[in-house]
């Protein structure tokens, strides 16, 4: 059913978006901006709820192929400047210089969870800074840790909660899923996928006061 779902969707949020660059009065324009963003908010639980299947019934198969995670790293941060910067918050990521430039394993899902994790921070921050940086080093011959946090000055989550925070259509307050939306998936997913590529992930946050997780998720380096 997700899958039927999904298609129409596509199609009206393509639409849309073509008729977004002709040249239309204000008043129209607007209700097609109202209409990709609701199609965009669709896309995006249909695509969780997609994942979370798959997950589910261990059907989900990584990839090994070489990538890079400079190149990831900046796509990952151009998909989200512009929210940022609507949302009146400033955008930064940083690499280590010393983190290998090529790496084996599975670019999709990896970027899948660095775009979790950043669209939460983006999200959940206003007049504030999100921030996420990666570094890799070698473990042993042929072998990096790849290494990321996500920082930001959001609204956080009461210390108390945080154990709950990765499960099943989770989210802190039904008054957060009011204001924001989402299914509540995003950070269960996350979780799964870093698990299945042999990774953990640590959530640290404080109400008010912003969020900060640490991802580490082993990859092969392509310089072998």
């Amino acid at each position: 059913m997700s899958h039927e779902i999904r298609t129409p969707v596509t199609s009206i949020t393509g639409f849309t978006e073509q008729l977004l660059h002709e040249s239309l009065d204000e008043n129209t324009t607007e209700k097609l901006r109202i209409i990709r963003s609701s199609s965009l908010h669709l896309e995006r639980i249909i695509n969780d709820i997609l994942d979370f299947s798959k997950l589910q019934e261990g059907k989900m198969v990584l990839e090994q192929i070489p990538f890079s995670i400079n190149r990831i790293a900046e796509e990952v941060y151009g998909m989200f400047l512009g929210q940022a910067g609507k949302n009146n918050s400033v955008l930064t990521y940083h690499i280590d210089p010393g983190t290998p430039p090529v790496l084996v394993g599975d670019p999709y899902r990896l970027k899948q969870v660095m775009i979790n994790l950043v669209s939460n921070s983006v999200k959940f921050t206003a007049d504030g800074t999100v921030r996420f940086s990666v570094s890799g080093t070698m473990q042993q011959p042929g072998k990096v840790m790849l290494v990321m946090e996500f920082a930001d000055t959001g609204i956080g989550i009461d210390e108390d909660k945080i154990d709950t925070i990765f499960d099943d259509f989770t989210q802190e307050e039904m008054s957060t899923a009011r204001r924001y939306g989402g299914t509540g998936l995003g950070l269960s997913i996350v979780r799964r996928l870093v698990d299945l590529q042999g990774g953990r992930i640590e959530f640290r946050s404080r109400k008010n006061e912003g969020t900060t997780v640490r991802c580490e998720i082993p990859f092969l380096s392509g310089d072998i």
